[in-house]
């Protein structure tokens, strides 16, 4: 009984040695401002089919926003406590928007302030599509 009882932590400590939990071979993206995730699409039609598809496939990933500038917000969830939605100028199209989710306190504290700015932003990638563009969640936020 003791053989399979060390056998089984033995097994446990390998799969997660082997396999571990999370996206440890994950790509940053860094971007300068929000204005270069629009450039990469493409603003005048076509876009990168490769920045796409880095898109695509960094879902989980970080991404660094060093000046996204949102433009205004969706408060659906956040009146009811749950999280605000900050929403670049997507004048250009909804594949070049970008949606920040920030928790209920940070909401309350951009709320307050009343008006639009730049801020730094650091999150994860949550999806990306051309209908709705690129969603960072969760995303941190500093000003």
């Amino acid at each position: 009984m003791k053989y399979f009882k060390r056998m089984k932590i033995f097994l446990t400590f390998i799969t997660f040695f082997f396999f571990p939990i999370g996206n440890v071979f994950a790509d940053e993206i860094n971007l300068k401002s929000d204005m270069d995730h629009g450039l990469n699409l493409g603003v005048f039609g076509g876009g990168d089919p490769l920045w796409k598809k880095k898109l695509n496939t960094s879902i989980g990933d970080r991404i660094t926003i060093e000046d996204y500038y949102f433009w205004s917000y969706d408060d659906t969830q956040w009146m009811s406590g749950g999280k605000l939605h900050l929403i670049n100028d997507d004048s250009l199209g909804t594949s070049t928007r970008v949606v920040c989710s920030v928790d209920s306190k940070t909401g309350d504290d951009i709320v307050s302030i009343g008006k639009r700015m730049s801020v730094k932003v650091d999150g994860i990638i949550a999806k990306y599509n051309d209908s709705g563009g690129l969603r960072i969640d969760p995303c941190n936020i500093t000003y």
